[in-house]
């Protein structure tokens, strides 16, 4: 190995570490070789890529496993249970990696993803199952958003978009083929060897990272425990979780007035006030710096992302939903994510491309956002007499636009901000955008149960027979085939009316992130890395 490869990648800063922390130094990062930059961003993106297939096995699985368990209520903490703890994770990334190195934390995040997606392959109950979506939701979220850091760490402003830009065509390329692999390893084998058969592959893309990630950690004078906000993350932490935990249940598995809501959302909000009170006044190292949503494009681009991943979550979840009311199988459900992810990926690469020759993203957020709106209104024509081919083309149209939306609020909000407060700032972008997809799945899915209940009543009536039906069915879907032939249409008709309910509420989403995108600013993309100006 050559002198300048043991040299470090990156060095102290102390002019950046000065105006963005008393206590840390900076990084200031030197021109990565292109070679050694494709294996450190390979290594953590082979997690990532798992990270995008296990969203769409659980899209695509949701209905096989409810019906194994026998329980559809339990929907929507599949999803949401991954996401909530997703979220609670992500905001700690920015700040932990900072003190402890990026390694440390992308290893430890492949480890909890692997142990989470292995419990959900043996898991012999449902509560099992969840538990295991929690534990691969902590290692799932983290780690995307640390391989946003190293990119960041490594690759200059101007061309960051089009290294975000390949990193999403590879998860385009996960979420197309998770669709497709979830259904065919459920018809296969079952779908717990949908989980199972990825842990090898993200054992070894752990040992991978650990190899080639070496981006040293900020140097400090304070030991690594001392300088961690505790306060300040359980604070945060608390308020997200107990939040999502009681929007989720709310309407879904206890009445919107049950106690359960009365403790978890008041909570949550004291919770989030103690945490502002506690970054303000007493966080020596702001697990997450308040000050920064004060300038206009930090704020629109977030509050943008946020938006914008409710609305698509909602999408996500409930096209295969709609594709099996039709009588599709999960594995045709699944092959919908391919025209979607493949439009995501292109939307992406070249919002990149034009960002790098250009320096300008205004006119891309204008695109990005007339496709998600189109999009959207073609979701919510979907009916019964959709011709079949018609949810490819607006899942192609939603992912082009969508990854436009990715890449455009990322590159934004980086210009808005100092390179030495960008690890931080990304993880507030990316827990917002995890934060809009779970609060997305759980009002989706709250929208869905209230909806199917009150059409099934209106259609059935309230007998003892029609109640008994509408538990069966509002349990598992795979129950509405043994419903008798003279009533099966009211059923069908009434699951459908609840979906395009779903759909009707991802447009008024799409259209109040589009809203907030054209607020943001042009700022100035800067094509070095190893400068002392600001964020114009």
């Amino acid at each position: 190995m050559s002198t300048q490869e043991r040299a470090p990648l990156l060095a102290d800063d102390q002019e950046h570490g000065q105006e963005a922390n008393s206590r840390a130094a900076s990084i200031q990062v030197h021109q990565v070789p292109t070679r050694r930059l494709a294996l450190i961003l390979g290594s953590i993106w082979i997690g990532v890529v798992f990270t995008a297939i296990d969203a769409t096995v659980m899209a695509t699985l949701l209905l096989p496993m409810t019906t194994d368990f026998n329980s559809l209520k339990t929907l929507s903490w599949l999803g949401s249970s991954f996401l909530i703890a997703a979220t609670a994770g992500i905001p700690l990334a920015g700040r932990l990696t900072d003190i402890f190195g990026r390694r440390a934390g992308a290893v430890l995040c492949n480890l909890v993803f692997a142990l989470g997606t292995l419990l959900c392959g043996l898991a012999p109950n449902e509560a099992t199952l969840v538990l295991g979506r929690v534990l691969a939701g902590l290692g799932a979220g983290p780690l995307r958003t640390i391989s946003s850091f190293v990119s960041s760490d490594l690759v200059p402003t101007k061309k960051r978009g089009l290294v975000q830009g390949i990193n999403l065509v590879f998860m385009g390329a996960g979420t197309a083929f998770g669709g497709f692999f979830g259904g065919w390893m459920n018809r296969l084998l079952g779908w717990r060897w949908a989980f199972l058969i990825q842990v090898p592959f993200l054992l070894l893309g752990t040992f991978l990272v650990y190899l080639f990630l070496d981006t040293p950690r900020k140097l400090s004078d304070v030991p690594p425990l001392r300088r961690i906000d505790w306060l300040g993350c359980s604070t945060l932490v608390s308020s997200l979780t107990l939040l999502l935990v009681g929007l989720n249940a709310g309407g879904n598995l206890v009445p919107w007035f049950h106690p359960l809501l009365l403790v978890t959302i008041p909570l949550s909000v004291v919770a989030l006030v103690a945490f502002v009170c506690i970054e303000y006044a007493w966080a020596a190292e702001p697990i997450l710096p308040l000050h920064m949503f004060a300038n206009r494009t930090v704020s629109a681009s977030c509050l943008t992302y946020f938006f914008a991943h409710m609305a698509s979550f909602g999408i996500i979840y409930f096209i295969p939903v709609y594709a099996q009311i039709k009588g599709h199988t999960s594995t045709q459900a699944g092959l919908q994510f391919i025209p979607q992810a493949a439009g995501n990926a292109t939307g992406a690469v070249l919002a990149g491309i034009i960002i790098r020759q250009t320096g300008r993203y205004l006119m891309l957020n204008a695109v990005s956002q007339l496709c998600l709106l189109l999009a959207a209104i073609l979701f919510f024509t979907l009916r019964d007499s959709t011709p079949a081919w018609h949810p490819f083309a607006y899942l192609a149209l939603h992912g082009f636009g969508f990854g436009i939306m990715l890449v455009v609020a990322f590159i934004a909000l980086l210009s808005a901000i100092p390179h030495s407060e960008q690890a931080v700032g990304t993880s507030a972008l990316i827990a917002l955008g995890s934060e809009g997809s779970t609060l997305g799945v759980s009002i989706c899915s709250t929208v869905f149960q209230n909806v199917l209940q009150t059409n099934l009543y209106n259609r059935l009536g309230d007998s003892k027979e029609a109640t008994d039906i509408i538990k069966r069915v509002r349990d598992s879907f795979g129950a509405v085939p043994t419903v008798d032939p003279a009533i099966r249409p009211l059923v069908q008709e009434s699951f459908m009316a609840s979906v395009q309910a779903v759909f009707a509420l991802t447009l008024g989403l799409n259209l109040l992130a589009s809203i907030l995108s054209f607020t943001m600013k042009q700022n100035t993309l800067h094509n070095r890395i190893s400068r002392t100006d600001e964020a114009s």
